[in-house]
């Protein structure tokens, strides 16, 4: 490559910012789903806690089943 086709092609490249946009959405979509991630799980760790105590208090005001 002679050397004006190799600055036509670096100042090309250095302009180009098509992909730039996709990358963002990616970076910002996968932020999303990492925060959605660790809501559901702390979500769910507090939900099976409730439920444990409403069985148990179940248990002692219901007495056994027969």
């Amino acid at each position: 490559m002679d050397r004006p086709n190799c600055h036509h092609a670096h100042k090309r490249l250095r302009t180009d910012r098509s992909g730039a946009a996709a990358i963002e959405y990616a970076l910002l979509a996968s932020l999303i789903a990492v925060a959605i991630v660790g809501a559901l799980m702390l979500t769910g760790a507090s939900l099976s806690s409730s439920m444990k105590k409403v069985e148990q208090a179940e248990t002692l005001t219901a007495g056994p089943r027969n």
